[in-house]
């Protein structure tokens, strides 16, 4: 399958949330998933039903719930990506009945060619605001167009708070997965004046990442 595995209505991202948590909880052990790792994404799921709660009602919500939720499912979702990445998608314990159980896509009985990912995205900082940085992610093959090249599904970004430059990706955290060529990244006031590293790549259809691209750098105004 080629198509996002994450429905695009909220109602039917909160039906896969849900189906998800519940799959996947009764197996941590079988499939060698750390509780930690899991506890974490359910926090994100109890501050998403929280305000998905009040977000659904058009009778009494306001524009600070519809907000609200926005801003959960955008952090939720990023979550669950990034868990799915690393615990399920290439997890030799887990079978494509369990992942099609759970909503992903599974791999073709026919494979047809994937994209090779022989490259990275060109990452370079496109605007520095109060609290926001403004990142550009460009194909180095092709600068001067906004199109991902052909075959990528979207570009994740990942960040780093430190003076000195991150010797190790593990240092990295994930801020979230771009579609589009300019990525936006929000910081708290308590970031202020912190400096923040970041680093990207490519994932294509098939949810296959490709190699990091060099660090980049810039201070929270």
């Amino acid at each position: 399958m080629t198509t996002d595995y994450i429905p695009r209505s909220d109602a039917g991202f909160d039906i896969f949330q849900d189906n998800f948590i519940n799959g996947v909880q009764p197996k941590l052990m079988l499939w060698g998933i750390p509780n930690t790792e899991f506890t974490a994404l359910t926090g994100l799921r109890i501050a998403w039903n929280m305000a998905w709660l009040k977000a659904k009602n058009k009778d009494t919500r306001s524009r600070a719930d519809v907000q609200a939720k926005k801003d959960a499912r955008k952090v939720y979702q990023s979550a669950l990506r990034k868990f799915v990445m690393e615990w399920i998608a290439f997890n030799s314990k887990v079978m494509d009945a369990d992942r099609e159980a759970l909503g992903l896509n599974v791999k073709d009985t026919e494979p047809t060619p994937m994209p090779i990912l022989d490259r990275a995205p060109d990452v370079t900082i496109e605007e520095i605001r109060h609290l926001v940085h403004k990142l550009r992610l460009t194909d180095p093959l092709n600068p001067h167009t906004q199109a991902k090249p052909k075959g990528i599904r979207y570009i994740q970004v990942f960040r780093c708070f430190g003076e000195d430059v991150p010797t190790s990706v593990e240092q990295y955290h994930l801020a979230g997965d771009a579609t589009r060529f300019i990525y936006r990244v929000n910081f708290v006031e308590a970031d202020e004046g912190k400096m923040v590293w970041y680093i990207a790549r490519y994932v294509n259809t098939r949810g296959v990442p490709g190699p990091w691209s060099n660090e980049i750098s810039a201070t929270v105004a």
